[in-house]
């Protein structure tokens, strides 16, 4: 967890500091704010977020077309965590709309790249 992002109520936080304060009570220090959480808390509710520098990484398939497998896994992960989380909690709804977004723009991202590809390839 320690350096990694992470969404919670609708801000991103990188994660500085975790420490165990009670029985089920944790203390975040993250580079924004100290954020107090239980343990259920910050399962169902401190989602990870992919960094560009996560994003960045993969095999490249044709000048410069990327093929992320454990990050197409970890965005499948990812949203299927949401949809578990939104299905639990209705207040969850505004989290997983940012996510959904984000993970929208990628797979956008992706298939203009599948497109340059094929015009590239067909000249």
């Amino acid at each position: 967890m320690i350096g990694k992002t992470f969404l919670y109520m609708g801000t991103e936080y990188v994660v500085k500091e975790i420490a165990k304060v009670e029985t089920d009570l944790y203390r975040l220090v993250t580079d924004k704010r100290i954020i107090r959480l239980t343990w259920a808390e910050l399962q169902k509710d401190f989602l990870p977020v992919m960094t560009a520098k996560e994003k960045s990484t993969g095999v490249v398939l044709y000048r410069g077309l990327q093929l992320e497998t454990a990050q197409l896994k970890d965005l499948g992960n990812i949203l299927m965590d949401n949809i578990r989380k939104v299905q639990e909690n209705a207040a969850y709804i505004n989290q997983a709309k940012s996510v959904n977004e984000s993970a929208r723009t990628l797979i956008d991202l992706k298939r203009t790249q599948i497109e340059m590809v094929k015009l590239v390839k067909d000249k």
